[in-house]
């Protein structure tokens, strides 16, 4: 009854009168309440005695030894404060309508929890609950969490007596009805009606956490994620490109009709940057075109999609180099980037560099 009764009088107070703190009158109407008829007798859970909490300073004392075990938790607990902070940030930041600079978002999330650790205090992260609360309350620039962690402070010094009888259902009921704006069925349709992945990793996520906990939940939503990515990468198509006789453009052959190709010329480029988890597929989709051909002369490889290369692509460039020396046919790169053009000098395959696809198609 008293969370129901929080939940209602939070509700309509937004409702009826969006002027007026809610949470402040909630919270202590419930307070008053219930040490007015004493609900901790009868069974009511209530907060209970607070120590004092004032922040004291020290280095932690740890062991290399505790560091190697912390570090596997340190892991999680940077991936549940980050996924969430970053989250809770873009969607009030679409909602109000600007940008939020994840990098920054993360050093203060790092410098924060430094500090944390040496206070000692709790993980630092932008909080669903705590931010929706904010934001419902009005708070709208950095002073809102200037005034919050100095209330903070001056709570835990010397107001904890006062939240004693505070119950745990209106606790429960404020984090509720805070959070309770992110639950937008609306975009669920959306993220279904643009790409059903996203659904299901939404529902992994939801049916994790519930099963597992945050923790276990978020890792496996964030596994399954890592996974869609790298399968993506790493059967990335190849396609034969040809150059459309009205716009002078390469495009592949495949979407588009009446464009020319060389005879004797394969021009190819891979839909994704090129790295070690798809360097083998794409050399062998390369070998099987050279194949086709009896009359392969040239093997064009467009790199403008590739803004790095790893020691893998590399050793697959050199092997497929040789592969098609010994059929007759040459190797050309295309359209380097300046980091990647300094790579394939120190792999020895400088000479076979060309500046853009035409330079590369014309005869040598």
């Amino acid at each position: 009854m008293i969370g129901l009764g929080s939940v209602v009088l939070l509700v309509g107070l937004r409702r009826l009168a969006p002027a007026v703190p809610g949470t402040l009158v909630v919270l202590v109407l419930s307070i008053a309440v219930s040490a007015l008829f004493d609900l901790s007798s009868h069974g009511v859970d209530v907060v209970g005695n607070l120590p004092s909490a004032f922040p004291s300073p020290a280095w932690p004392d740890i062991s290399w030894s505790d560091a190697a075990d912390l570090l596997p938790v340190a892991f999680g607990v940077m991936i549940v404060g980050s996924a969430e902070a970053l989250g809770v940030a873009r969607s009030i930041s679409s909602s109000q309508g600007y940008v939020v600079d994840t990098n920054r978002e993360l050093v203060a999330l790092g410098g924060s929890n430094l500090l944390a650790g040496l206070s000692p205090g709790f993980v630092q992260s932008g909080g669903a609950s705590q931010t929706m609360a904010a934001k419902g309350a009005g708070g709208t620039t950095q002073l809102a969490s200037l005034v919050a962690a100095g209330l903070t402070l001056l709570t835990g010094a010397f107001l904890a007596p006062l939240f004693e009888d505070l119950p745990q259902a209106t606790l429960a009921a404020i984090v509720v009805v805070a959070v309770a704006g992110f639950f937008r069925i609306d975009e669920i349709a959306r993220f279904g009606r643009l790409r059903r992945s996203a659904v299901l990793v939404s529902l992994v996520a939801l049916v994790g956490v519930l099963l597992f906990g945050v923790l276990p939940g978020l890792l496996i939503a964030a596994g399954l994620s890592l996974a869609v990515v790298i399968k993506r990468l790493s059967r990335p198509s190849v396609g034969i490109l040809g150059r459309d006789p009205e716009t002078g453009a390469w495009v592949r052959i495949d979407r588009h009709t009446d464009v020319q190709t060389k005879p004797g010329v394969i021009v190819c480029r891979v839909d994704g940057p090129l790295f070690y988890a798809n360097a083998a597929q794409v050399k062998e989709r390369l070998t099987t075109l050279a194949a086709a051909d009896p009359d392969l002369r040239v093997v064009v490889l467009d790199l403008s999609g590739s803004p790095d290369l790893d020691v893998e692509s590399l050793d697959m460039l050199t092997e497929l180099e040789h592969e098609l020396s010994n059929r007759g046919a040459e190797l050309r790169l295309a359209s380097p980037r300046a980091p990647v053009l300094r790579l394939l000098g120190r792999a020895g395959l400088a000479e076979h560099v060309a500046p853009t696809l035409d330079a590369a198609t014309r005869p040598r």
